[in-house]
């Protein structure tokens, strides 16, 4: 299982991603985080956010992850634009229809590039 957590620091939402079995990751969430989450629904990948008396974490989890592998790369990317609408959501930024929405290209930008840097040697 690998799994780390990224930091953010501009909207001070985490995100934290997983890859590896589905049973793996929810036994890690509640061991290490104590976050209990839910039965498994999807299962080429998922994200959510949760929210706790206000403050809010999100969760990319993925059930493998090969850095040569363009399917796994887009399923990365895919669950990254999840995230980033969940976060501008929670902090009541909207995305706008023919605008440059720069809050959320940089928040996937920067999330996808860290991620990116720690799943080179994974």
């Amino acid at each position: 299982m690998i799994h780390f957590k990224i930091i953010e620091s501009i909207y001070h939402i985490p995100l934290f991603v997983f890859i590896g079995g589905y049973e793996d990751y929810q036994k890690l969430l509640m061991k290490k985080y104590k976050m209990q989450y839910a039965d498994q629904i999807h299962y080429g990948g998922e994200s959510t956010i949760l929210t706790f008396k206000g403050d809010a974490t999100c969760i990319i989890w993925l059930p493998q992850f090969d850095y040569n592998s363009v399917n796994n790369m887009a399923t990365l990317v895919h669950e990254m634009d999840h995230v980033g609408f969940y976060i501008l959501e929670h902090i009541n930024i909207p995305i706008l229809d023919n605008q440059s929405n720069h809050a959320y290209i940089y928040l996937k930008e920067y999330f996808l590039t860290k991620a990116l840097k720690k799943l080179k040697g994974a």
